[in-house]
């Protein structure tokens, strides 16, 4: 923000992840023809039992930093002051405090905020797709392939940022019956990724 204090801006990188793991597999049930569990199955048997195939895909992926900036007269954002810890009384449904930042007040003329570049962390990302096929082979060179596909199994919840840009002036600490009240600054409000989603198809290989 002060193209003069460089220092300032030492901070995580924007694509900064702290964990990232991913797998997948592929597993042919053992079952049909030649397999552990019905090994001599043969005409229409083999096609109910036979050539049954499970695949998934796992994502685990931790939450990118993201920097809390306020609405400033020129054309840039600004940050904020820091005037307390954006992880402690945390409002129910928000990522973080926005009652920790405040809006940077003038001292020897200086309009810039303390708050750090990249100081808060964004939602993590997870996900899990399962996905069965049904295998009809009819030689070598064609197959015939059903497939139950499913996104998103478990219907977790991915969110993009949270709200990060701070108004002039925050609501009141305490509203009527003591709650919270706040504007969405700092409350996750927009999926990345949809929730359960199911498709059926049919793939002819040659």
């Amino acid at each position: 923000q002060d193209i003069r204090n460089w220092r300032e801006e030492y901070a995580l990188s924007d694509f900064h992840r702290t964990h990232q793991f991913a797998a997948s597999f592929n597993y042919d049930l053992p079952v049909g023809r030649g397999k552990a569990f019905f090994g001599s199955a043969g005409g229409l048997t083999q096609a109910l039992v036979g050539g049954w195939q499970m695949n998934g895909i796992v994502t685990y992926i931790t939450g990118r930093p993201f920097t809390p900036q306020f609405s400033a007269p020129d054309v840039t954002q600004q940050r904020p002051d820091l005037v307390g810890d954006p992880y402690e009384d945390i409002p129910a449904g928000f990522l973080f405090n926005p009652y920790a930042f405040a809006v940077p007040v003038a001292a020897d003329g200086d309009l810039y905020g303390d708050a750090g570049r990249n100081i808060l962390t964004g939602p993590r990302y997870t996900r899990t797709d399962l996905s069965l096929f049904k295998n009809f082979r009819f030689n070598e060179k064609m197959r015939l392939q059903l497939r139950w596909e499913v996104f998103n199994v478990l219907n977790q919840a991915n969110y993009k940022l949270p709200t990060f840009l701070l108004p002039d002036v925050l609501g009141p600490l305490e509203g009527p019956g003591g709650l919270r009240q706040t504007t969405n600054v700092g409350r996750p409000t927009e999926l990345a990724t949809p929730m359960r989603e199911m498709q059926l198809a049919v793939k002819f290989l040659f």
